[in-house]
């Protein structure tokens, strides 16, 4: 169950997709750094919608190690905070009942807590240095944005270059997915091409 967890995880996705995510996290963090609110407002939606959908493909992989035998506690709790955060959320937004200082406050909260967990997951693979670290420097990423938007809540926006920071974050987070995508192109020397794997035309 933990092999198809990992080959179902977005950064082992193909190497197409990868560039497409890239692309759309760059676009958006754009979108962040031109029209302010309105766009934080909308990238919640999209946070939420992840969480949600990950919150939920955890619960199903949790329950089938569970019936397997082998309790995944953590795992049910951590898969529980993303579908309660999203569909929250995205309930309200529906409803048109939620604000983006609402949104900051449920997906600062909800993702802290999503983030640290997937860390404390992580922690035994880290100690034998087996971690996937895409995967820890997602949840830190995640971790990272969480503490800028409570802190945003906090300071009542008082701080306006919180919200460039975390439209850098994005762009960034962006960048690198979209530079895994490239390494992983058929032919290209670096990890996931064909010569990392030792093919050879001779």
């Amino acid at each position: 169950m933990d092999a198809v967890a990992d080959r179902i995880e977005p950064w082992r996705a193909d190497w197409r997709v990868l560039i497409a995510e890239g692309a759309i996290l760059i676009l958006a963090g754009v979108y962040l750094l031109v029209y302010g609110q309105r766009a934080e407002f909308l990238l919640g939606l999209a946070a939420a919608a992840a969480l949600l959908i990950d919150g939920l493909r955890r619960w199903v992989l949790a329950f089938r190690q569970l019936s397997r035998g082998r309790p995944r506690d953590l795992t049910l709790t951590r898969g529980a905070i993303g579908i309660v955060v999203g569909a929250l959320v995205l309930t309200l937004s529906i409803l048109g009942q939620i604000t983006v200082v609402g949104i900051r406050i449920a997906i600062g909260t909800g993702g802290l807590a999503y983030g640290l967990l997937g860390i404390v997951l992580a922690a035994p693979a880290i100690r034998s240095r087996q971690a996937n670290w895409i995967a820890v420097a997602f949840d830190g990423l995640l971790v990272a944005v969480a503490i800028l938007l409570l802190y945003r809540v906090a300071t009542a926006d008082s701080i306006a270059g919180l919200l460039t920071v975390t439209a850098w974050l994005v762009i960034g987070c962006g960048i690198a997915i979209a530079v895994v995508g490239v390494m992983r192109r058929p032919g290209h020397p670096g990890p996931g091409g064909p010569s990392s794997a030792g093919v050879s035309s001779s």
